[in-house]
């Protein structure tokens, strides 16, 4: 009897670990628990909205839970990212971060109410948006030289328009002017679209306009590309230049990643990452996003977009830096 009573306590002893396994399992397996929210920091029906909503509709098979897309627009994309840095840290809300809002942001301002470091944990870039050097089919200039010819000669003459001051528009208007040595003034506005009016009814310049907001006015020749601000040109625009071309490593591209609260659980995360790594992957979603005008990423490990990110903050901070860029509190 003593050993068969061992025996027993041997039994139950395993029992409760195979339970204790099998609950945490069952933990994980739970998520997504319900609908899931994935927070967009600008208003309805522009690009970032349009690859959330694509991003929706692919994840929702893959997690068999609806995903809803909610936008959040205003303070420069700060309202959204505060509230994922205090949201409950269960998987169940998502945020498409801006590269603006967490490279750029904490080198421009002197405080925010969250830090990315410590409140944000980015699991892909999903796509980056190439810049367009345009001017207005008014300007009698056709070229990137003529344009750099005529802004040596016109030097603190010109003007050009931008989002707001720290936006990446205005920072790649700032690394145009260190790397090719002009000078022009920037012209904050609140929306891109006011900045795009001005430039074609000629009260600007110049303009690094994202190319899905250049893209109808470019089709209906209102506005002339000088050059383009990705690392190669772009398929669509093939006689246009990349200003890589002629300031090697020049790079300035709006970009956005998805992004969990940081204390998420990592069996959470891991099924995020993987089922976000795969719509990365579906050839459909790359066509989806080549028509609303990103380039798609790429699946990526965790190490891999930390680097990503720290080559960011590296460009960034030196042209910050160097050009003396600040936003008062």
């Amino acid at each position: 009897m003593p050993a068969f009573g061992q025996v027993m306590v041997r039994v139950r002893r395993l029992a409760l670990v195979a339970f204790a396994a099998w609950s945490l399992c069952g933990a994980a397996q739970a998520y997504p628990d319900g609908p899931v929210h994935i927070v967009v920091p600008f208003a309805p029906g522009g690009a970032t909205d349009q690859l959330a909503r694509l991003l929706a509709e692919k994840l929702s098979p893959i997690m068999r839970e609806q995903f809803v897309v909610e936008n959040k627009p205003g303070a420069n994309t700060i309202l959204a990212a505060t509230q994922i840095a205090r949201g409950k840290p269960d998987g169940q809300t998502l945020f498409i971060a801006a590269g603006s809002t967490v490279i750029l942001s904490p080198l421009l301002y002197k405080s925010l109410p969250f830090d990315p470091a410590r409140d944000f944990n980015m699991l892909a870039v999903l796509g980056e948006m190439p810049l367009v050097l345009v001017v207005s089919v008014k300007n009698p200039i056709k070229t990137l030289p003529e344009f750099l010819d005529h802004a040596r000669n016109n030097a603190g003459k010109l003007n050009f328009g931008s989002p707001g001051t720290g936006s990446t528009l205005h920072m790649a208007g700032e690394l145009l002017k260190q790397e090719a040595g002009i000078s022009a003034t920037h012209a904050p506005y609140k929306i891109s679209s006011q900045a795009m009016m001005d430039l074609m009814g000629g009260s600007l310049d110049f303009m690094m306009a994202d190319y899905p907001m250049a893209k109808p006015e470019l089709a209906a020749d209102k506005i002339r590309p000088l050059a383009v601000t990705s690392h190669e040109r772009l398929k669509p625009l093939p006689d246009i230049p990349a200003l890589n071309e002629i300031y090697p490593g020049f790079l300035a591209i709006v970009w956005y990643g998805l992004v969990v609260q940081k204390a998420t659980p990592e069996p959470i995360v891991r099924q995020i990452k993987a089922a976000v790594d795969q719509v990365l992957a579906d050839p459909s979603f790359v066509e989806g996003m080549t028509r609303i005008g990103f380039v798609s990423g790429r699946p990526m490990t965790l190490d891999a977009v930390q680097q990503y990110m720290a080559d960011e903050t590296k460009r960034w901070s030196e042209v910050i830096t160097s050009r003396n860029i600040k936003i008062d509190p």
